[in-house]
């Protein structure tokens, strides 16, 4: 297998490199990928816990119970089929006006917004970082002296690895256990722990396979990127609002009977 030489990617949750890792580990199992797109997918998910920190003011990077996460995350896949043009898009099926005017605010072809400090009553946002930074810093790569076609690539790759966060950060951010008392969210601490529930990071893994197969065809996520129904991993935990965020999201009208099948057993309402 081929390697190449490690830059210094921000330290992203779970644990310390997982995001980077579940990314990457997709990426070589689906085995298309050259290694400056792996590098991309890399720097990516990692992003949002840099640059849009804070699952309660940025829930729609951070795959946070409160907001349809499934909603999220398909419209980050829309941002990065369509290179980081987002101003334009429509909202898709699902999601919040909150959730898709952030977006939309967050991410454009001139760069993506840089939020490192927790707002107390709106957001404010210190700057906008362009690409020829993000990519720079991120990866190593001159973004800068590319032809535009290459440019819109790298953007598309990058922001499919921000979708990969979302879509496995869910996996932490909106899990539940259930005890004598009924369900409860797993709290941090232990939320980002990937050690704590260990079935959540064999989901987020399985998840971030198909977010990879996902950038690679250059089409839209689905619900089914959450689906393991059957797996013998999908057991131990629940997933907070699960079935109603697949059901409002179904774009693709997998349809309600077959969703409801797949997810009502782990779904746990709040």
């Amino acid at each position: 297998m081929q390697t190449f030489e490690e830059v210094d990617y921000v330290e992203g949750r779970w644990h310390r490199n997982d995001h980077e890792q579940l990314i990457e580990d997709g990426a070589r199992e689906y085995q298309d990928f050259t290694e400056i797109q792996i590098k991309l997918l890399k720097a990516g998910a990692v992003y949002p816990d840099k640059a849009l920190p804070h699952r309660e003011v940025f829930p729609e990077w951070h795959g946070y119970y409160r907001e349809n996460y499934i909603a999220n995350y398909i419209f980050a896949t829309k941002i990065a089929k369509n290179g980081g043009k987002a101003e334009s898009l429509a909202k898709v099926k699902g999601q919040s006006n909150s959730c898709y005017d952030r977006m939309k605010m967050a991410v454009s072809i001139d760069g993506i917004m840089w939020q490192t400090e927790k707002p107390s009553d709106k957001l404010q946002f210190i700057q906008i970082k362009g690409w020829d930074i993000i990519i720079q810093s991120g990866t190593g790569l001159n973004y800068i002296e590319q032809r535009d076609s290459i440019k819109a690539e790298w953007r598309r790759y990058f922001l499919y690895g921000m979708a990969a966060h979302t879509a496995t950060d869910a996996w932490a951010h909106s899990s539940c256990y259930k005890d004598s008392s009924g369900y409860h969210l797993i709290n941090h601490p232990d939320a980002d722990d990937s050690e704590k529930k260990k079935n959540r990071f064999k989901c987020a893994a399985d998840t971030a396979y198909l977010v990879a197969s996902t950038a690679q065809l250059g089409v839209l996520g689905n619900a089914l990127d959450f689906d393991f129904y059957g797996e013998n991993y999908w057991t131990g935990f629940y997933m907070g609002n699960i079935l109603n965020y697949v059901l409002a999201s179904d774009y693709e009208n997998i349809g309600s009977s077959y969703l409801t099948k797949h997810f009502k057993d782990i779904n746990c309402s709040y």
